[in-house]
């Protein structure tokens, strides 16, 4: 049981150190630490087995507020849990056999959006891209698969230099990149035809939730008459909002920004959010699974949660 509680620790500490990259890949993330738990518990009571799911959710969400992929995975998987009538070893095949099935339908979703969002890809199109999403990624693979010529600036992404993922990926796959500053965005979108980024939540009200800088950067894109694309799974969806609260923002350890060997912090307030939120009149389309939105009508998505 020990090795079994550091392998939890461990998947529960990559999530929060962000080495596992991509709000979807958070979810597999958390689903899989739920189904190690379900898999190496088979005496549990259902009772006893619910209260140690439960236990073990509230401390994945608390790892990252923001991520409603995360928390609606979740909410699906004890609704599951509770729904059937399954008790015992049958309950907790059941169970492991719901995990892999969620993980592999995040993987198909993937592979929908990209066959989809390739479509708004042309030739010669200069597309700049923030952070690191699995999903834009894809649609850009996609996009080259098909034959199509074109050229990505991907931003650096301080303070953890997630661009560095993106621009790997990219180019071990033969797509020209050019990777740049954060601060050199508005710089180069004179040159830029298209914005596509990921997205962590969506807002009943169209507004996007991303890597901090996103914000920033549809602003340049606005000025230069640059149309932003947001590329994400529907269970990206924040249900929180149709009550009217806002997507909440985590805010990480200053020391990603600077150490307090380096400032005096007597004198000096440092705060580091990992995420800031795109209204949507600076945002064209959202590409989902359940097809392509815009901001406007993207309350549908909360009718098919």
């Amino acid at each position: 049981m020990e090795t079994i509680n550091k392998q939890i620790q461990q998947i529960m500490q990559d999530i929060k150190n962000l080495k596992v990259q991509g709000a979807s890949e958070v979810a597999k993330a958390g689903i899989h630490c739920i189904k190690i738990i379900i898999k190496n518990n088979p005496k549990l009571s259902k009772k006893e087995l619910l209260q140690t799911i439960q236990k073990n959710t509230k401390d994945l969400i608390r790892l990252r507020p923001t991520e409603p992929a995360l928390q609606n995975s979740l909410k699906q998987l004890i609704r599951e849990f509770n729904k059937t009538n399954l008790e015992g070893q049958k309950l907790n095949k059941h169970m492991i056999i719901f995990c892999d099935n969620y993980i592999d339908n995040i993987k198909d979703i993937v592979i929908k959006i990209a066959k989809s969002g390739s479509e708004i890809i042309k030739d010669n199109d200069i597309i700049m891209t923030h952070c690191h999403s699995h999903t834009v990624v894809a649609i850009l693979k996609e996009a080259k698969k098909q034959g199509k010529k074109f050229n990505v600036i991907v931003t650096e992404t301080r303070p953890r230099l997630q661009g560095k993922i993106t621009a790997n990926e990219l180019s071990k796959v033969n797509i020209p990149v050019t990777y740049i500053v954060d601060s050199a965005a508005a710089l180069f979108m004179k040159d830029t035809t298209k914005v596509l980024v990921g997205a962590d939540a969506i807002s009943l009200d169209g507004s996007v939730t991303n890597k901090i800088g996103t914000y920033l950067i549809a602003l340049a894109a606005k000025d230069f008459n640059v149309p932003v694309f947001v590329a994400c799974a529907s269970h990206k969806f924040d249900s929180r909002t149709i009550l009217g609260f806002d997507v909440p923002i985590e805010e990480r350890d200053t020391d990603e920004i600077i150490t307090k060997k380096e400032l005096n912090y007597k004198t000096l307030k440092i705060i580091n959010p990992a995420f800031d939120t795109t209204p949507k009149k600076y945002i064209k389309q959202i590409i989902t699974e359940k097809g392509i939105l815009t901001p406007s009508n993207i309350n549908k998505l909360s009718k098919l949660m």
